[in-house]
Formats: structure tokens, C-alpha cells, sequence
């Protein structure tokens, strides 16, 4: 998850983001590790995905 988060941290693309979110469906316990600042860079990625889809 940590490459995920850096590669999304640097980009902010929405393909970055999606795959952070699929991993973080896929492994859920994952985020119990991450700092507070990973953790809202993965809410703003799931926040992203989440709209895109449902548009």
C-alpha cells in the first residue's frame, strides 16, 4: 500500500487513485498501519473514485 499511497501522492491521477482503492477494498486491514496523513491521502483517493463512479 505505501507505493500505492507515494504514487498517488505525487500524481493525484484518477488511475492512481483507483488502484489505491481497489487495494484497499481488497485488504482492508491495511490501513490500520498508516500514519494520519496516509490516511487522508486514502480517503481523498476512495472520495475520488467513489465520485467518478457514480457520475
Amino acid at each position: 500500500m505505501t507505493k500505492l499511497l507515494n504514487k498517488y501522492r505525487v500524481s493525484r491521477s484518477y488511475d492512481d487513485a483507483r488502484r489505491l482503492a481497489n487495494y484497499d477494498a481488497k485488504h482492508p486491514f491495511a490501513a490500520c498501519i498508516l500514519s494520519p496523513e496516509d490516511a487522508a491521502l486514502l480517503a481523498e483517493a476512495n472520495k475520488l473514485v467513489r465520485v467518478s463512479r457514480a457520475a
